[in-house]
């Protein structure tokens, strides 16, 4: 479950509002799920303060963390709702569907992913038959030594692991940025990431919001970024489902 928040106007007209002398209280509308578990939407009237420290106050009470629509800046703390896992398979996903759809006549020379929680087996898997070799930047080496395997037997694909990451120096390859690991100047091939920097020589391919189905796209929020809500609607919620979406690329 999770607490997002919804800027949309409500209550009374603007002229009635300056004779109530109190800020109405809060109330979080609870939205039910099916088979899946509930979470909150909270109305938030643009036209009024927001009094954060009554929200922070609410998810305390609710014990759940919040979604923030796009610009909003609270000046307290509150338990705000952080992803990575779900926006590293997302990307990874967006990134194995552009590098299939590039319809190259020769693979390319090496294809790099940086580990991160949502990188999985079947990616590498899918990779394979674009790349001559695969390269994963990876603290835990042990955990692919079985797709590693996989990979040669299936592929005929090798299997690289490095600590750093080691730019290749030929245009031909691609580096998945799902880490936090920058790509160095001198890497001139093709990157995908969902935080672009300057880069000199790459070809800079940077990730959009994800689309979301009809039902779930009904409920998320205007301000709120769908691959955000959809993140929650995952890992608070139990929406595995939306574990297959892919976000766009674009130069």
């Amino acid at each position: 479950m999770f607490l997002v928040l919804d800027f949309i106007p409500v209550g009374v007209p603007p002229k009635k509002r300056r004779l109530r002398r109190a800020e109405p209280a809060l109330q979080p509308v609870r939205v039910a799920l099916p088979r899946a578990f509930s979470f909150y939407r909270l109305p938030i009237d643009p036209a009024r303060d927001v009094s954060w420290d009554a929200v922070a106050a609410l998810a305390e009470t609710l014990r759940l963390p919040v979604l923030l629509p796009r610009g909003a800046s609270p000046p307290c703390a509150l338990p705000r709702f952080f992803e990575t896992r779900f926006f590293s398979r997302t990307l990874m996903n967006g990134a194995v569907a552009a590098v299939a759809e590039m319809n190259r006549a020769a693979p390319f020379e090496n294809i790099t992913v940086a580990d991160a929680p949502g990188v999985t087996d079947a990616h590498l898997c899918a990779l394979a038959p674009f790349a001559a070799t695969l390269t994963v930047v990876t603290a835990k080496k042990e955990r692919f030594a079985p797709v590693s395997r996989q990979l040669l037997h299936r592929f005929g694909v090798s299997l690289l692991l490095q600590s750093r990451f080691d730019a290749p120096r030929s245009k031909n390859c691609v580096y998945i940025q799902t880490g936090a690991d920058d790509v160095p100047l001198q890497f001139s091939g093709v990157v995908f990431t969902d935080r672009p920097k300057p880069l000199l020589n790459a070809r800079v391919l940077t990730s959009g919001d994800v689309t979301l189905p009809a039902p779930f796209n009904a409920l998320c929020p205007e301000r709120v970024e769908r691959r955000l809500f959809a993140a929650a609607l995952s890992e608070r919620c139990r929406v595995r489902t939306l574990e297959s979406l892919a976000v766009p690329f674009e130069e």
